[in-house]
């Protein structure tokens, strides 16, 4: 692989993380109680694909509820919610 293709690999990877970044922000799983940081680091610590599956639905239907899949968006939440204050932890809406 020519670096030219490396370059482009790599503006795609960073291209879809930042369209995660924005969804994950639209559904205020990052907010000024997460960071990115925080979900990024749980995002790769669980099943990523499946996450961001999920999070697309959650994001496509209003409604939607979030099932009890191992290592998904749930779990992914339930991890964030132990380091958010507890008057701002994720609530009913995500369960």
């Amino acid at each position: 692989m020519g670096v030219y293709n490396y370059f482009e690999v790599v503006e795609n990877m960073l291209w879809i993380e930042q369209k995660n970044t924005m969804m994950a922000e639209d559904l205020m799983i990052i907010d000024r109680h997460t960071t990115a940081r925080e979900f990024f680091y749980w995002k790769y610590r669980g099943n990523k694909p499946l996450i961001i599956h999920e999070m697309a639905e959650a994001f496509k239907h209003e409604t939607w509820k979030l099932p009890d899949s191992s290592l998904g968006l749930k779990w992914l939440i339930k991890k964030l919610n132990k380091s958010r204050p507890k008057n701002h932890k994720f609530g009913e809406v995500y369960f």
